[in-house]
Formats: structure tokens, C-alpha cells, sequence
């Protein structure tokens, strides 16, 4: 009996530009509508989003249903993969919170937008699931917590021996 080859095929030039035009065009969204969020305020809308990008809200369209789930992906893209990629998990906890909102500095509105986005989409979960990931498993609660005190721009002051629905803490 012959055995079976496998082969992969290797995706064509053409196949391989258009990919690379989607991953640019989705790496100017994020960047713009983290940069119209910082200069309006939560006041920009899709249409800021697109000048700075420069592209069309139909483009936009193509790509996200709304600037929340963009800023969604956004918050992933710019906040919580830059802190993995440093190795973030292997801090102790203080360290790992002190980093995270450090890295949210001057993008309250960003992640405001995130968390409405989680109504439209599911990637709040994966959102809670990194960020909680970063602060050594504190859990979800901690993580929805600190991204709230970062979206309302309210000072993240930890209590030993608290944690749940308030104070995030260095425990064990």
C-alpha cells in the first residue's frame, strides 16, 4: 500500500499582498483610533478614526461592526501584548499592576471603548482572560477592576486582604 504524501501548499504572491494589506490596513485602525482617542477624547467618532487612518468608512466597516470592538482589539494589540511579549507574567503581582497601567497612561477613553465593546463582541473574555494572565492569575474580577479604574481615570489604591468587587491586592 503507498503511503500518502502531504504537501502544503505555499499561498500564491497575490494571496500573500493581500494579506499583507489587510494586517497594515488593521494596524493603521488601531493606531488611529488610539491616537483620535487621545487627541478628541470619547468624542471621536468612526469618521476621525478614518481621516487619521486614511481610509473610508467603508473600510472601516469591512474590518470592525463599531470604534468599540476596534478599540477592543486595540487594547490587545497596544496595551496587553507589548506587557507579554516583556515577560510581564513573571513580575510579582505589584509590578506586573504597576506596568499594566503604565501602559494604559493617556488611554482612558481607548479602554472605556473596549469595555462597551465587549456588548458587541465577544473579546472581552479573551481581554479579561490576557490582562488577568499579566497580573499572575489574580482573576477576573481584578482584571475587570483595574480596567474600569483605567477607563474612569480613578486612582487604583490596593488594600491587603480585599480583592473582590473593589480593591485589587497583593495576595499570598
Amino acid at each position: 500500500m503507498a503511503k500518502a504524501e502531504i504537501t502544503f501548499e505555499q499561498p500564491s504572491r497575490q494571496a500573500r499582498a493581500a494579506e499583507t494589506k489587510k494586517h497594515r490596513t488593521r494596524e493603521k485602525l488601531i493606531h488611529a483610533a488610539d491616537d483620535a482617542l487621545r487627541d478628541k477624547g470619547w468624542s471621536a467618532t468612526v469618521e476621525d478614526i478614518c481621516d487619521k487612518a486614511g481610509i473610508s468608512s467603508a473600510t472601516f466597516y469591512s474590518y470592525y461592526t463599531s470604534r468599540y470592538v476596534l478599540c477592543l482589539d486595540a487594547v490587545l494589540e497596544l496595551i496587553v501584548l507589548p506587557l507579554e511579549n516583556r515577560g510581564v507574567r513573571a513580575l510579582p503581582f505589584d509590578q506586573s499592576r504597576d506596568a499594566f497601567l503604565k501602559q494604559c497612561a493617556g488611554r482612558k477613553d481607548l479602554v472605556r471603548a473596549a469595555l462597551i465593546g465587549r456588548l458587541e463582541a465577544p473579546g472581552l473574555d479573551a481581554l479579561l482572560s490576557r490582562v488577568t494572565g499579566l497580573l499572575r492569575n489574580k482573576g477576573a474580577i481584578d482584571a475587570l477592576y483595574l480596567l474600569d479604574q483605567v477607563a474612569m481615570q480613578q486612582p487604583v489604591t490596593p488594600r491587603t486582604g480585599k480583592s473582590l468587587t473593589g480593591h485589587i491586592t497583593a495576595r499570598g
